[in-house]
């Protein structure tokens, strides 16, 4: 099942980069490129919310410190 889903697609992927650029690991590096670009928008928004915790862990343990 998993091998249908993800494997597949991924390799199939994989050697349509490889038959545009006759490297197969230029096209390792692309395709890793690819998946980078894809997950950014993501891994924007969970930067974003680390430094919102970051900027609020001092009022956080003030809170702490209070309610013991």
């Amino acid at each position: 099942m998993i091998d249908i889903i993800v494997v597949r697609p991924i390799v199939n992927i994989q050697f349509m980069i490889f038959n545009l650029v006759h490297d197969f690991g230029l096209a390792i590096v692309i395709l890793a490129i690819l998946v980078k670009l894809f997950m950014w928008p993501r891994t924007k928004k969970q930067l974003m919310q680390t430094r919102l915790m970051h900027k609020i862990q001092p009022e956080l343990v003030k809170i702490r410190k209070n309610c013991n």
